[in-house]
């Protein structure tokens, strides 16, 4: 498996695109670190935060759902048809 820099696989891209499509593997990297692991982790932190918003959202409809059920005693939930109000 041959290492090889992301500057240099972009200068020299037909040549390495040659040798991968006659089967030999080539493993990229910046800097020394991998770029299919960073990519891997960058993934990974997105849908963490993905997931708190997603925690967050849900958190706050359900301690607003529960006041007003304090309050009122009932919630009533209608699907309306926006296109026919019109």
């Amino acid at each position: 498996m041959k290492s090889v820099g992301a500057r240099e696989l972009k200068n020299r891209l037909s040549e390495y695109l040659r040798e991968v499509q006659s089967g030999e593997a080539i493993l990229v990297t910046d800097r020394g670190d991998v770029v299919a692991n960073r990519w891997k982790k960058a993934v990974r932190l997105v849908a963490k935060i993905h997931r708190r918003i997603f925690n967050q959202r849900n958190d706050f409809e359900h301690k607003l759902s529960r006041e007003i059920v304090k309050k009122y005693g009932i919630i009533v939930v209608e699907d309306l048809k926006v296109k026919s109000l019109c």
